[in-house]
């Protein structure tokens, strides 16, 4: 469903309002993908809306390219979501501009799992200025962070491949079960770039 098609600004038949109010009552949902456009239903106006945070059920989520490294408060509604248990990001550009134990933990001390995907011919830059100690926030440790490195498939269009591996991932259900690198810290974390080819 492209949801970047129908812009607020240009809704004039308030289909994103008929969307939003469909996906809100989507309430018994325990997984949800996003494989291509980030699942945003604003309206015009500026009422922004969190679709998934009505979904009480839902314990697994991937989402395409959230606000998540720009914002602190996504990772507070993840702490608030009490029945979620993992979060898959296959789009994540920035790791390092918050200390994502920190804003968890804050809010929660539930088990959880994240998992951050790398595209192959990308690589990893480490941040200069550290986000802090995750064992002051996470001393057990509760949550586990994992980078994902993404399989090379071919010299076609990278991003088509790299969604398509998503989605299959998704639709034979291994998403949930993806393994890679664990995060010990924020020195591990770093900024996405991609190789020039």
């Amino acid at each position: 469903m492209p949801l970047h098609t129908c812009l607020p600004q240009d809704d004039h038949l308030a289909v994103r309002r008929v969307l939003q109010e469909g996906f809100v009552r989507l309430v018994n949902l325990e997984e949800f993908v996003s494989t291509q456009h980030n699942l945003t239903l604003d309206l015009a106006g500026g009422e922004y809306a969190v679709v998934w945070m009505k979904w009480s059920k839902l314990k697994r989520l991937a989402l395409w390219h959230p606000d998540a490294d720009l914002e602190p408060e996504f990772w507070n509604r993840i702490a608030k979501h009490s029945s979620l248990e993992t979060l898959v990001l296959p789009n994540f550009g920035r790791h390092d501009r918050i200390n994502i134990k920190e804003q968890y933990f804050n809010h929660t001390d539930r088990p959880f799992t994240v998992i951050f995907c790398k595209p192959p011919g990308w690589y990893t830059v480490k941040p200069e200025d550290s986000l802090g100690d995750w064992e002051d926030h996470n001393p057990t440790p509760k949550m586990t962070i994992l980078e994902h490195d993404m399989p090379e498939v071919g010299d076609q269009n990278r991003l088509e491949l790299y969604q398509g591996y998503f989605r299959a991932s998704a639709e034979n259900g291994t998403l949930w079960n993806w393994e890679g690198q664990i995060l010990k810290g924020p020195g591990d974390m770093g900024i996405l770039y991609q190789h020039k080819r």
